[in-house]
C-alpha cells in the first residue's frame, strides 16, 4: 500500500487561537451547530492557550506535552481513518500509516509522547 506520514500539530498557536469576541463566539456556535459535548467554559480555554512569547513556548512536540488530549485526538482522527480506508472493499491500494512526532529535543520528551 501507499505510505502516509501525517506531522502532529506543532504550530504557533496565537496563529489559530480567536481573539475577538465575534471569534470565540463564531467556535461557539460550531460546538453547538455540531453538538460537542465536554466543552465547559471556552473562554477561559482560549486565554489559557495564550502565549507571552509564542516563538519560545510550545515548539515541537511540547504542544503535545502540554496537552496531550489534543495529540490523542489527533492520532485517535488517523486510526479510525486509516481503518476505516482499509476496510472500503473498492480500495485496492491500503494506506501504510506513519505518524511524525515534530521537533524532540530530548529523550524524555520521546518517551512522554510514547507513554504518556
Amino acid at each position: 500500500g501507499k505510505m502516509l506520514t501525517v506531522r502532529l500539530l506543532d504550530a504557533p498557536l496565537h496563529e489559530f487561537i480567536p481573539t475577538k469576541q465575534s471569534e470565540i463566539d463564531d467556535v461557539k456556535a460550531l460546538l453547538e451547530e455540531y453538538k460537542v459535548e465536554g466543552v465547559v467554559d471556552i473562554d477561559s480555554g482560549f486565554e489559557r492557550l495564550k502565549e507571552s512569547n509564542p516563538m519560545l513556548g510550545h515548539r515541537g512536540c511540547r504542544f503535545g506535552i502540554s496537552y496531550p488530549e489534543v495529540y490523542q485526538m489527533q492520532e485517535a482522527a488517523l486510526f479510525e481513518a486509516a481503518v476505516e480506508l482499509s476496510e472500503d472493499e473498492h480500495n485496492e491500494n491500503p494506506i501504510r500509516l506513519k505518524i511524525m512526532f515534530p521537533l524532540i529535543a530530548v529523550p524524555e520528551e520521546f518517551r512522554f509522547l510514547l507513554n504518556g
